[in-house]
């Protein structure tokens, strides 16, 4: 018990969070209670006072956080733009974590950043769908990240069973994408796939459709942004926020400056214009506004509340 503690301490990655307190939600209103970082953390790693706190002797590395946070308060530094260029070479990819020997075409420290949004964003670009390594789940400390994966799965093969994406819990099924190799037949077998992919591809990568993500947004919002070429969609209706203004608003436009996502902003007329496709639902618009004209809703959920009257 001792050595296997000894030796998962030994083993341990050093996991590369960056964190933006301009955008967490705490930070920009006093007033607001969210936690939703700290609730995600099955490792009680987090806590916020003065500064976001990140206790590196209890963090593992699982990358939930980086999936509850709305604002990318707290990020892996993954970016959209990664996928679209995968997309324009393979028609189905691999996903992995770092402690895995296996040969990924993406991975991270952990799984734990794949959101419901981010799954659909994935199997909607690839035409032959994707997997996810789970290889090394069963026994990891991060197997909380891999529940949370797989919930999300389920669920959105509940609501789109056409989805083609799924996970891979024995070696021998990751054939169609890979086998275990040593580090360097890892790095020669890149080097030599990016080649040959740039020479098959380099035609048709004209014609494919690519969305340049918002550093301003969060991966989540930047996978919606990314669906947004299909604006009546379920799915894309789904994952995207409505912001509903009444007539109590004053136009004082202080919302703007509390929006970390530049959903609401001044127009050239001085008017509040909403982009409600950048709005990642963290309601600090409508916590903030003294005069109660602000409703954050799901698209789907407006449309429904529409209907019913």
């Amino acid at each position: 018990m001792i050595l296997d503690y000894l030796l998962h301490k030994a083993e341990k990655i050093s996991v590369p969070l960056t964190v933006k307190k301009s955008s967490c939600s705490r930070f920009r209103l006093a007033e607001s209670k969210c936690g939703d970082c700290i609730n995600a953390c099955p490792f009680n790693a987090i806590s916020i006072e003065d500064e976001i706190q990140i206790n590196e002797k209890k963090c593992e590395g699982c990358l939930l956080c980086t999936a509850a946070c709305k604002n990318e308060a707290i990020s892996a530094e993954i970016s959209v733009n990664t996928f679209e260029k995968l997309k324009v070479q393979h028609q189905k990819i691999l996903i992995g974590c770092t402690k895995a020997d296996n040969v990924h075409h993406f991975r991270k420290a952990c799984i734990g950043w794949l959101s419901e949004e981010v799954l659909l964003y994935l199997a909607k670009n690839f035409p032959n769908g994707f997997a996810i390594d789970k290889t090394n789940c069963a026994k990891c400390v991060n197997k909380p990240a891999l529940d949370f994966v797989e919930k999300n799965i389920c669920s959105l093969n509940s609501k789109y069973p056409y989805l083609n994406f799924y996970t891979i819990d024995r070696k021998e099924n990751l054939d169609n994408f890979s086998k275990v190799f040593s580090r360097r037949d890892f790095f020669t077998i890149l080097s030599v796939g990016a080649k040959k992919e740039a020479v098959n591809y380099s035609d048709s990568q004209k014609d494919v459709r690519v969305y340049y993500s918002d550093t301003n947004l969060s991966l989540k919002r930047n996978a919606v942004m990314a669906l947004a070429g299909d604006e009546n969609s379920n799915e894309y209706l789904d994952f995207v926020y409505d912001i509903n203004i009444n007539d109590s608003c004053t136009n004082c436009m202080e919302c703007t400056a509390i929006c970390p996502t530049s959903s609401l902003i001044e127009n050239d007329l001085g008017k509040l214009e909403v982009k409600a496709e950048r709005c990642s639902g963290c309601n600090l618009c409508s916590q903030f506004c003294l005069d109660n004209a602000i409703v954050v809703l799901r698209k789907n959920e407006f449309i429904m509340d529409i209907e019913a009257v």
